[in-house]
């Protein structure tokens, strides 16, 4: 048994579990009846599912003793949860009505919201419209905006299921469980590890590059929650789009919510907006007409389209070739469009001049084509030779390379419970392999690249060797591995440092 059984107590009789609303990694949720208020409430307990047990007669939680160390630091975020929770206000976030410590573990109460999460209304109900869609991400907007702007914390987890709903359709964000706090010079006040939800965390979150204050982290998983409101699918993933998958959009949607979701989804989060500012001024009576509002169609497999290309901001455009699989493939086109429109003018100048002077014509004729053909072959072989030298240009490796890092994080992050599995052991190490020879091969051309590029490759080794070296290490110690996993990130600065001297 792990949860705690309907009709128990606690807080000397003031609540009375009712159901059990929710379980995660980290904690369950609870419907209970508030005695004292009269109410129905939430009631979350730390509970740690895969290193935590309860005993059946006196319903107190214990651990084993070889995760102690990890359960209280997991316990010490949870509290950080709550606090953080009861010195927010705002009409669009949770409020914490009471923290207690019982059972040998920690509660905090919250008011109980009957429209249940975001996520589960879509799945139960369709796709959202425009209208229904940007009402509640605006008031989740304002939310985040009050926390950037007022507070100095950032969400880090806005996804579909951390976004519950009143019985009016008025939303809350919950769940501050990775949240961070910064100083006012922007800076973070503690340097915990932080989660990652797939399809909805920015590429930053994978790297823990979260040392900096970065709003535009919580506009990226507001962009994608905007976007399951308008499909009821989660988006694509940071990685797959790392590694080429394009971010699906729905062509159902206005131009105009097509631009918001793609801007706050870009890649690079220095291109994304950031502050939640372009949600909150945006208009939708002004740039969707009438007969959309009202007419949005549910969507069929034929209404999604893989590729959004964006009708306006250049900016966007621009930045989101940044990805070195798009801009592979968008400087292709753009050379062919160029090199067309070249020879169009060239025999257009020609063709036009040869009707001025016939005396001429048949020498220029002659002339036009052989310098039409001289130029065609000259462009075809540079064309070709190009293409040959950006898919083996050590630039491209090193994308590639960290690309697969990337993706090899994210199978440890995501599966620590099946993570001494042999098949995703085996699979994670050749990826990180793969990634390590991609670095060497880069590296043997050294003198092609700038020193920021060997820097990078040269830290990106040092992070995967120093990877590799704690999965031999750990991988007979359980779920213990993971936290060390994720404290890496800090633990081998020191070590970089000293590689990058010594060379």
């Amino acid at each position: 048994m792990q949860h705690l059984q309907p009709n128990t107590t606690l807080q000397g009789g003031r609540y009375k579990i009712k159901d059990v609303l929710g379980q995660g990694g980290f904690g369950i949720t609870y419907l209970a009846k508030d005695n004292s208020l009269g109410v129905y409430v939430a009631v979350k307990e730390f509970f740690m599912k895969d290193l935590c047990s309860r005993d059946e007669v006196t319903q107190t939680m214990c651990s084993s003793g070889g995760s102690l160390k990890q359960v209280e630091r997991y316990r010490e975020k949870f509290i950080k949860e709550a606090r953080n929770l009861s010195r927010l206000h705002h009409l669009h976030i949770i409020s914490v009505i009471d923290v207690f410590e019982e059972n040998g573990t920690v509660y905090y109460s919250m008011p109980y919201l009957k429209g249940g999460s975001l996520q589960d209304y879509v799945k139960s109900r369709g796709p959202l419209t425009e209208v229904e869609a940007m009402k509640i991400i605006r008031q989740i907007a304002d939310a985040l905006k009050y926390m950037h702007e007022v507070e100095h914390i950032c969400h880090y987890d806005v996804k579909p299921s951390n976004i519950l709903l009143d019985d009016r359709g008025n939303a809350m964000l919950i769940d501050f469980g990775i949240a961070k706090n910064y100083d006012e010079s922007g800076h973070e006040t503690s340097t915990t590890p932080i989660g990652m939800s797939e399809g909805y965390a920015p590429i930053e979150q994978y790297q823990q590059n979260v040392e900096e204050f970065s709003p535009a982290s919580d506009v990226y998983g507001l962009g994608a929650t905007l976007l399951f409101a308008m499909t009821g699918k989660r988006p694509t993933s940071v990685i797959e789009r790392v590694g080429g998958t394009p971010l699906e959009m729905p062509r159902y949607c206005s131009e105009p919510i097509k631009e918001l979701i793609f801007s706050s989804m870009i890649i690079q989060r220095k291109y994304r907006p950031q502050s939640t500012k372009k949600f909150l001024e945006y208009d939708l009576a002004k740039n969707v007409d009438n007969n959309q509002i009202m007419n949005v169609a549910s969507p069929q497999s034929e209404d999604t389209i893989t590729e959004y290309k964006p009708s306006v901001p250049n900016a966007y455009t621009e930045s989101n070739r940044q990805d070195y699989t798009q801009n592979n493939h968008t400087q292709k086109e753009d050379r062919n469009v160029s090199y067309t429109s070249r020879s169009v003018q060239t025999n257009h100048k020609d063709t036009t001049y040869s009707r001025k002077s016939t005396d001429y014509s048949g020498f220029l004729i002659f002339l036009g084509i052989l310098v039409v053909g001289i130029l065609f072959f000259f462009f075809i072989i540079r064309d070709d030779s190009s293409v040959q030298v950006r898919d083996s240009s050590p630039e491209i490796m090193i994308e590639e390379a960290v690309a697969m890092r990337l993706k090899a994080d994210a199978v440890i992050q995501n599966h620590p419970d099946e993570y001494t599995d042999a098949s995703i052991y085996n699979n994670v190490e050749d990826i990180y392999k793969q990634a390590l020879a991609k670095l060497d091969d880069a590296l043997a051309q050294k003198e092609s690249l700038d020193a920021n590029a060997v820097r990078k490759a040269m830290q990106q080794q040092a992070d995967i060797k120093a990877t590799l070296l704690v999965i031999y290490k750990n991988l007979d110690a359980g779920a213990e591995y993971i936290q060390e996993f994720r404290d890496r990130a800090d633990a081998i600065k020191p070590y970089i440092a000293d590689i990058l001297d010594n060379q």
